[in-house]
This record gives C-alpha cells, sequence and structure tokens, in this order.
C-alpha cells in the first residue's frame, strides 16, 4: 500500500518517487520475511538527500523490535547498510553514495553459515561482517521509506526507488553480479 503523494513513473524501469515527507511511504502486509536459512533484500534507489539513517526498508513491529533494515546511509554518511535488531548488528558499505549521482543497485544479504552479513553496491561486495540471526516472526509494520523509530530522528526516503525484492536466501555474489546486469539497462546504464 502506498502512503502520501508518492508518484509512479514508467521511465527507467518503473519506480516510485518519495518526497521525504512523513506522509509518504509504502507498506508490505504484516507477515514473517526473515528466517534463519537466510535471505536478501535488493532495490534500485536514487538518492535526492542523505538524511539520517534513509530506509529503503524497515521491517518490524516497532523501533528496536526485532528490526530488520536496509539503509542507502548508516547514520549520515552515505554508506549503505544493514542493521538486524534489537541486537543492533550492523554491515556497512565502504563504499558511499553520494546525493543525485544517478541510480544504484543496493544489496544486502545474511548467511546464516558463519552469520555472515554483506553489502552490494551494483553488483559488487562493498562491505561485509558478522550479522545475527533475524528473529524470526511475523513483523507489523514493513516499511518501505520509512523507519521504525519515527521522523524525527529518522527522515523518510527522499528519492526514487523500484525493484524492491526480498529471497528467503542469500543470492550468491555471482547471483547479485547477474541481477545487477540483468536490470541495469532499465535504469539507464
Amino acid at each position: 500500500t502506498v502512503y502520501g503523494g508518492i508518484a509512479y513513473g514508467e521511465a527507467l524501469g518503473g519506480a516510485l518517487a518519495f518526497g521525504g515527507s512523513d506522509a509518504e511511504y509504502a507498506q508490505c502486509p504484516a507477515g514473517v520475511y526473515f528466517t534463519s536459512a537466510g535471505y536478501t533484500i535488493q532495490s534500485w534507489v536514487y538518492v535526492i538527500s542523505v538524511p539520517n539513517w534513509n530506509r529503503i526498508i524497515d521491517f518490524g513491529s516497532d523501533a528496536g523490535s526485532d528490526n530488520v533494515l536496509l539503509s542507502s546511509t548508516l547514520g549520515t554518511n552515505g554508506m549503505p547498510a544493514l542493521w538486524v535488531g534489537p541486537s543492533g548488528d550492523t554491515v556497512q558499505s565502504s563504499v558511499e553514495l553520494q546525493a543525485n549521482t544517478g541510480w544504484h543497485h543496493v544489496c544486502a544479504t545474511w548467511n546464516p553459515t558463519g552469520n555472515v552479513g554483506k553489502v552490494f553496491i551494483d553488483g559488487v561486495l562493498t562491505g561485509t561482517g558478522s550479522v545475527s540471526a533475524p528473529a524470526v516472526g511475523t513483523r507489523a509494520n514493513c516499511y518501505i521509506g520509512k523507519s521504525n523509530w519515527g521522523n524525527p530522528p529518522d527522515p523518510n526516503f527522499n528519492g526514487g526507488m523500484g525493484a524492491i525484492q526480498i529471497y528467503s536466501r542469500a543470492l550468491s555474489d555471482a547471483e547479485i553480479t547477474q541481477n545487477y546486469n540483468s536490470t541495469k539497462s532499465y535504469y539507464g546504464l
């Protein structure tokens, strides 16, 4: 479900345009999206500004309540990050996404073998680290472009977002590169 004045455009492969206001976000139905079998989250994003913890997705039941989130920036540093709570385990990219630099494929995986979290930008691994398993269960607030912590402290997403996908396993590095290469032409790359 889409809320607020979010516009949809068919240009560039089809995308939602988020203006960053409190009223603009999307929400998926409550459900079990992450299990101990692993997962992958990926999306195409066009970042217009880099406010604090600008969420791509934040699936949880409240602030710090078993959240799994993918952010286009860790704090305000511009480096995409995977955050899993309530422990707060974080893996961040070593590459910064600067505002107004075009479309980028942002992806995060978690593999239960070794509890390895990874972050990718444009099909390239840019961060890796140890991340706890997500709590298994239904998450009530499955937000796209919005934080479970609210605004403030975390403003809603400001930019374009397209092709959000969640897989029930950790895709391999080669599969992520393949996904990037097979869809980049939709985003003018």
